[in-house]
């Protein structure tokens, strides 16, 4: 019997925000590096007596290092619909007790305890098997339930709890420690 039926059209945002929810997922001491290099790097470009070019181009690139994190996820998205010619797939995926089903033009079995990740970002429910498989729900779809009783089904059957995507700009030294421990 069907628990939860939810489907998504895959765009150029939802292409975006998967692959971003990906980077941070699995990429987070790649970006850490990026974040602490740029501000090196923008350091270097206040405080060392050298001319004012190399200050500014010292400066430039630490604050893009710094703001650019989503830029990788941005230009996969791009080459994902360049290679696609903008035909991308509407997938449609049923939950069940023991397993989900994934279908577009053929029909997926795949288990509960593959599952490595689950994420939420504006309005997409977003489940990773790996960092190159993930299944995105848009929330508006769903049938069988609300989405918190979709979430609560699969917290229980994967023994996982759901991550939000947060920014940088928002969290504590504690959380930052916290992340270099888990990357």
């Amino acid at each position: 019997m069907v628990r939860f039926e939810g489907s998504s059209q895959y765009s150029k945002e939802t292409l975006y925000q998967l692959y971003k929810t990906t980077n941070e997922i699995y990429g987070m001491k790649k970006i850490l590096k990026k974040l602490l290099l740029g501000f090196a790097l923008a350091l270097a470009g206040l405080f060392l007596d050298l001319p004012m070019i190399l200050q500014g181009i010292l400066l430039m690139s630490g604050a893009w290092l710094m703001v650019s994190k989503d830029f990788p996820a941005r230009m996969k998205a791009e080459d994902v619909l360049e290679t696609r010619g903008n035909h991308l797939p509407e997938l449609k995926t049923k939950f069940y007790d023991g397993h989900l089903e994934l279908s577009s033009s053929k029909k997926m079995k795949l288990s509960y305890r593959d599952i490595e990740h689950l994420s939420e970002v504006n309005g997409l429910m977003m489940i990773f098997f790996s960092k190159d498989s993930a299944i995105v729900i848009d929330n508006e779809s769903l049938t069988g339930g609300t989405m918190e009783e979709l979430k609560d089904f699969l917290e229980d059957r994967t023994n996982l709890t759901f991550r939000q995507s947060r920014s940088f700009l928002s969290m504590s030294l504690k959380d930052l420690m916290g992340l270099i421990r888990k990357s």
